[in-house]
């Protein structure tokens, strides 16, 4: 991704955590997630609490799946998304997501 694609990534990032009022009095910011992950050979779908962090002045910040309950396996869902490296949009419905292709040659 190129920095200015890095900066947009964050920017919606931020901006949806933001105009939910997601972080508390502590600067944590964790919320409860229905979670839809797809990958080229499997789909799962389930709930969840997801943490952001924006850690650093030039950190572009990043999304984890807290998965207390083991309901995924992170050997074949991922479950850590930075946004230096993932293209998050804010859809019309007011939902975060997150897409990540690999071109592989």
């Amino acid at each position: 991704m190129t920095k200015t694609e890095k900066h947009n990534s964050f920017s919606q990032l931020k901006r949806f955590t933001d105009e939910n009022n997601l972080q508390d009095d502590m600067s944590n910011i964790l919320f409860p997630a229905k979670i839809f992950i797809k990958t080229s050979t499997n789909e799962k779908v389930f709930s969840s609490t997801v943490r952001v962090e924006y850690q650093g002045y030039n950190a572009y910040g990043a999304l984890s799946i807290l998965d207390n309950a083991n309901i995924i396996d992170s050997n074949q869902y991922p479950t850590e998304f930075s946004a230096e490296w993932q293209q998050y949009s804010i859809t019309d419905a007011g939902n975060l997501c997150s897409k990540r292709t690999i071109n592989r040659s």
